[in-house]
């Protein structure tokens, strides 16, 4: 399932009808045709698409610009969620999350719908806890660059 979003002026984040320069394009456990129309509507290799999928993918960054031709960055995070042990005890598993950058589109991909995603959109983070985090996130990208 594919889905598109657009942050308002006053920072609230709005879901869209289609696709639009700057939106934030969520993709939920997409089907073939949806990676194909993906790939080839954000110029993104399959593979950036289809690696998020699988359970077992680690963490990493890949960065793929050369100075100002700059095409996309992938970065896989684990994501951890609820689960419960084969005698129903709760335990904790990871999901990998997919975050694709291009120069007019962030693209998320995951397996099945997170919690943490769901928070970003139903907007139960206020704006300064929003603001903290894109910053953390910021400074750790920028942290990555400056090392390697």
């Amino acid at each position: 399932m594919i889905e598109y979003y657009k942050t308002k002026e006053n920072g609230e984040i709005q879901k869209i009808d289609a696709y639009e320069v700057g939106c934030w394009v969520s993709a939920v456990a997409p089907s073939p045709d949806e990676i194909d129309y993906l790939s080839k509507k954000l110029e993104i290799p399959k593979d950036h698409i289809l690696d998020p999928l699988d359970e077992q993918e680690r963490s990493r960054i890949e960065l793929k610009h050369v100075e100002e031709n700059f095409k996309h960055s992938l970065v896989i995070v684990d994501c951890p969620v609820e689960a419960k042990d084969e005698m129903g005890f709760l335990e904790f598993r990871t999901i990998p999350i997919g975050i694709i950058t291009t120069k007019e589109v962030m693209l998320t991909v995951v397996l099945k719908q997170l919690p943490a995603l769901r928070i970003l959109l139903i907007g139960e983070w206020n704006s300064m806890t929003r603001q903290i985090t894109s910053s953390l996130f910021y400074k750790f990208y920028m942290l990555y660059l400056i090392t390697f």
